[in-house]
């Protein structure tokens, strides 16, 4: 499972700074897998390259700008992703977000 918190930093998650904010993600991040001390490369800086670098592990480098993507019909076909070999491997994928497509 993957949770993306857009905007969501590690500071967050400290109760001494913002008590109570994260009841129920504290929990799942010190049971998880938490990447920390992290730097971000070129191409990987904002939400959707973020997405893509994290699931196809390259850089989005992409022929548009902002949040244009919503406009392609598809989205980059040719790349191979961990949900493409889950998929081909027989395991259903879902894709739930609370923000309308256009904005990532």
């Amino acid at each position: 499972v993957y949770i993306y918190g857009e905007s969501l930093e590690r500071t967050y998650f400290d109760n001494d700074a913002f008590p109570n904010l994260t009841p129920d993600l504290g929990p799942l991040k010190d049971e998880g897998l938490d990447f920390s001390h992290t730097a971000q490369l070129p191409g990987t800086d904002y939400t959707i390259a973020g997405m893509v670098a994290s699931q196809c592990g390259i850089p989005l480098f992409a022929p548009f700008e902002g949040n244009a993507s919503a406009s392609m019909s598809s989205f980059f076909p040719q790349n191979i992703c961990l949900g493409d070999i889950l998929k081909n491997s027989g395991y259903e994928i879902y894709f739930m977000q609370g923000a309308n497509l256009r904005f990532a």
